[in-house]
């Protein structure tokens, strides 16, 4: 998997994110009607795939913004200081705060802060195990990263089911 993301340009990764996020508004430019049924788990199901969305999203960003590298111990690694981890969030969280301001124009939808909130734990798992999979580093820093991936997606589940719960 690292050699075939390493064989990619780091541009290209810019046009896929761009390309994502044009989904996106697709998807978001749907009127409120011609969504499917409205129980509970219908409800939290569509919530909950924010988080999926947004992260390939994050995806895209952080391989376009990371740094390559090749290290002499572990092959080839991805640098993943901080301020490109918090870039790659940031651009992530700014264009789902668009896209919750664009729904707000499209019929029977609305905008909701809650679905911000699962876009960005979706982006944050998504660099997370981004570096799990490659950074250099040792055991102990990996399994912080683990324990962080699945805090943020139980947060993601947690909040897409306030989401769904009638208001």
């Amino acid at each position: 998997m690292k050699d075939f993301v390493f064989r990619i340009p780091r541009p290209a990764f810019a046009v896929f994110a761009a390309l994502h996020a044009g989904f996106i508004t697709l998807l978001s430019s749907c009127p409120g009607d011609k969504l499917p049924g409205k129980g509970f788990l219908v409800s939290w199901f569509y919530n909950l795939l924010h988080a999926p969305v947004f992260a390939i999203l994050a995806v895209f960003v952080a391989l376009a913004l990371g740094e390559r590298r090749e290290t002499t111990d572990s092959g080839r690694s991805i640098e993943w200081s901080l301020a490109r981890v918090v870039g790659s969030i940031a651009i992530v969280l700014g264009f789902g705060v668009v896209d919750e301001w664009h729904q707000s124009f499209v019929a029977k939808r609305s905008s909701d802060p809650v679905d911000l909130i699962t876009d960005t734990l979706g982006s944050i798992v998504a660099v997370l195990l981004l570096r799990i999979a490659f950074s250099a580093g040792d055991a102990a820093g990996r399994n912080r990263r683990w324990v962080g991936v699945a805090a943020c997606a139980a947060l993601a589940a947690l909040n897409a089911a306030f989401a769904s719960l009638p208001r």
